[in-house]
Parts: structure tokens; sequence; C-alpha cells
């Protein structure tokens, strides 16, 4: 049996992996899906402090706490480097690390310095706008909706996912990623997934994670695919996890 530890994405929760995690509990697999410091039901602790090390220790301590191994650990968006973070901390507990549609900074970058041009362009105008400084706002609820409606996924789950988003805090973005050497974690297997129908500027993040070392897999979805692609992203997993006993 693998256990997987779901982290998500910046203005999200643990709530949005609900979709994908009876199917892999009914597999045989156990299924660990937390919010963040300052995300979902955690979003009450939301404060400028809130950095990358923060996040990497939420996910580290709960598998110390919780004597969690053979892990699939999976980060989707922003996560990837949280993921990489505490995996780096605990590899002798980790299988295999899963980045969904991540940027996937080098060891003493940062999430900011990684990104495209464009997006870092197209993000820090959508900050100045509203006028925020350490916090990023999530879509509205009716642009949750359009998102599902062009990407072909369920309106009631898009309406259900907008109104559970929620600000999410920028300065993981911007801390650089530490990473202590390690054999054991640079063995690890590492598997990026690439989100075909991904249309936010940079969205196209699979040439630097093959650079990486790392495999490539295609998912026919959008950026949230455990929203918009659920069956197909479990699926996916599961067989990422197959190695791993049931």
């Amino acid at each position: 049996m693998a256990t997987f530890l779901l982290i998500h994405g910046a203005n999200l929760g643990g709530w949005c992996w609900r979709l994908i995690t009876p199917s892999l509990r009914f597999a045989g697999h156990e299924v660990y899906a937390p919010s963040l410091t300052g995300c979902g039901d955690r979003s009450h602790l939301l404060s400028p402090q809130i950095g990358l090390d923060t996040w990497v220790e939420d996910v580290a301590s709960l598998m110390w706490h919780e004597d969690i191994d053979n892990l699939v650990l999976v980060g989707h968006s922003n996560a990837g480097v949280v993921a990489l973070g505490a995996a780096n901390r605990m590899p002798e507990r980790v299988a295999h690390i899963v980045a969904i549609d991540s940027v996937l900074p080098a060891a003493g970058q940062s999430i900011w310095d990684a990104l495209a041009p464009d997006a870092r362009e197209w993000m820090q105008r959508n900050l100045d706008l509203i006028g925020e400084t350490w916090k990023s706002p999530p879509a509205p609820l009716e642009g949750w909706v359009e998102m599902a409606r062009a990407e072909g996924w369920n309106e009631v789950i898009g309406r259900w996912a907008g109104q559970r988003a929620g600000w999410s805090p920028l300065k993981p973005l911007k801390d650089a990623l530490t990473l202590k050497p390690s054999e054991a974690f640079d063995k690890l297997p590492k598997t990026f997934v690439r989100c075909v129908r991904a249309h936010a500027p940079g969205s196209d993040l699979s040439a630097a994670a093959r650079e990486a070392g790392w495999d490539v897999v295609e998912l026919a979805a959008g950026h949230l695919p455990m929203l918009g692609a659920p069956r197909e992203l479990t699926d996916l997993l599961l067989q990422i996890a197959a190695p791993y006993g049931a």
C-alpha cells in the first residue's frame, strides 16, 4: 500500500482534492490532503509571515507525526516546490514525487525567479491593479464558472470551488528553495504532469522538468485537473503508485 500526500496550489485548500480522494482510498491507498497554513480550513492563519519554509514544515511535520512512509508526494502548481522541499528533508519516507503543472525552480531560486517573464509580468500587473503586496486574491466566482465552461467540466463544481477559493500569501512564491545535498533525494523517482489544456501565460512548464531529469507525462486537462478531470488524474496517480503496492 502506498500513501498519497496531496498538496494544493495557491488560493486552494485541502478541499480541492475531494473528487479524487475516495477513489484513491477505494484502491487501497492511504490519503492525506492537508490545507497549508493560511489556506482552506486554515485561512484564519493567513499572514505576511507565511513563507515557503512554513509550507515545507507543514508537510514535513505531517510526515513525521503521522509516521508516513512509502509516500507518493503530490504537489499541484505552486506546491511542486513544497513537495521538493519536504522530500529533501525526509527522502527516506518518500517513494515518488509528482508535480502537477508546477514551476520547478533550481536550488537557490524562487518560483518568482523561475516563472516565464510573461507570466511574472501578468501576475505583477494584476497585483498592482488591486494594490496588494503580500497576498494574492482568488478568481471571482463567475470566473470559476466561466473556466468550467471553457474547459468542459461541471459548472456546479466550478461554483463549488469558487465559493471555497481564498487569498494566498505571496511570500512562498518569492522565497528561495533551499535543498541540502542528498544522494537519496537525488535518486527519488520524479514525475511531472503537464496539463495540456492549461492556457495561463507560461503554462507549459515541462521543458524545465525535462531538463532537470523528470519523467514527463501529459494529461488532457486544464490547470486544475483534480476538479476538471478527476477520473483521468486519479487513473494517472494510481498508475504511478502501482509499483509501491496496494
